[in-house]
């Protein structure tokens, strides 16, 4: 769409407006019509306007600027950086977590605080990025959780006051999906797996099992307790 001024001469006077032309598709041809009508020049001159066609002109230009930058902000807009990719690989994860039904515990649970985003789509979330592609904290908020299928809504500050917050109630949610899954599933504990990371041996000999190493001194990080919280989470066996 382009505005220009047209200019009518009649007995009057000079009539002026202002017109749009644009595409008609049904005709196949530009069409114009009337978007403003302005006056006679010489009724606008004794309204104080000394030169009306010059100064209409004037907006025409300025209309026409806004509607070129309306379209160049609605082509940005359909021409995103935003890769198309997505990561859909924990699609049969997700299914099972939505079978559990432990969200609306979880809400439940987030009454007692006064959190803007939902900690169990937050939770959900990481889960699902760290079984697709496994990194940090802040790589997963900036360039994992971006390409899965589903759309997350909380700040990388949220994400991290929610961490904490697991932190503090990761006995709570490790039993709500304990039990959940046991509603589901029955449990096969003729064989248990434990994580050993955090452990060392004192001995005097090394043997093939065994190796000597300096001890690991490991203090309670609330923003990392999460990945040991999984490790707790009892999954039936396949």
């Amino acid at each position: 769409m382009a505005y220009f001024l047209k200019k009518t001469n009649n007995k009057k006077g000079t009539y002026l407006q202002i017109y749009s032309s644009f595409y008609d598709p049904e005709r196949r041809h530009t069409a114009h019509k009337a978007y403003k009508p302005i006056g006679y020049v010489h009724e606008l001159q004794a309204k104080g306007i000394d030169d009306p066609i010059s100064f209409y002109k004037e907006e025409v230009i300025r209309l026409n600027q806004e509607a070129n930058a309306a379209k160049a902000a609605k082509k940005a807009k359909q021409i995103s950086d935003d890769s198309p990719e997505k990561l859909i690989g924990y699609f049969p994860m997700k299914n099972i977590n939505d079978k559990l039904s432990v969200k609306k515990y979880i809400d439940l649970m987030q009454t007692a605080t006064d959190f803007r985003f939902n900690v169990f789509d937050m939770i959900s979330a990481l889960v699902y990025a760290r079984l697709v592609q496994p990194c940090s904290k802040s790589k997963t908020y900036d360039e994992v959780i971006p390409k899965l299928f589903e759309s997350y809504d909380f700040s990388l500050n949220q994400l991290y006051d929610g961490l904490e917050y697991i932190g503090c109630e990761y006995e709570k949610i490790i039993e709500i999906y304990n039990h959940q899954i046991q509603q589901m599933y029955q449990f096969d504990t003729s064989h248990t797996y434990f994580d050993c990371t955090n452990f060392y041996f004192e001995i005097d000999r090394e043997d093939d099992f065994r190796k000597k190493d300096l001890p690991r001194k490991t203090e309670k990080n609330r923003l990392l307790v999460w990945d040991s919280c999984l490790m707790q989470i009892r999954f039936p066996s396949a």
